[in-house]
């Protein structure tokens, strides 16, 4: 899985926790170096599954992050969940939007 969050905290937390589940995870730092990363994978023959992605990241959020990605036909689109924060209205619309399968509200 590819995690991506601009917070070194959260991402060494993500890391943790998802291997800790077995998981095979690649850290990104911010939403144009997943996308970087996403592309070399994707010409590896070695997609994605799953992505997890912030919310709230500068230059390019998680779901201008996602758009990218939907708008990227050379992609294997993978699974998406976005990490959002507690009581940001619209946050659950706005994943459905973009096509984000779920979404996790962190604190």
């Amino acid at each position: 899985m590819l995690a991506v969050d601009d917070n070194a905290t959260s991402r060494r937390v993500l890391s943790e926790m998802m291997a800790g589940w077995g998981m095979e995870v690649t850290l990104a730092d911010s939403g144009l170096a997943a996308r970087e990363i996403l592309d070399r994978a994707e010409r590896e023959g070695r997609p994605f599954p799953l992505l997890l992605a912030d919310a709230q990241m500068p230059q390019m959020d998680g779901f201008a992050l996602i758009r990218l990605i939907n708008r990227s036909p050379a992609l294997t689109p993978p699974t998406i969940v976005m990490l959002t924060s507690p009581g940001r209205p619209g946050d659950a619309a706005a994943c459905r939007e973009v096509g984000a399968a779920t979404h996790l509200a962190s604190q």
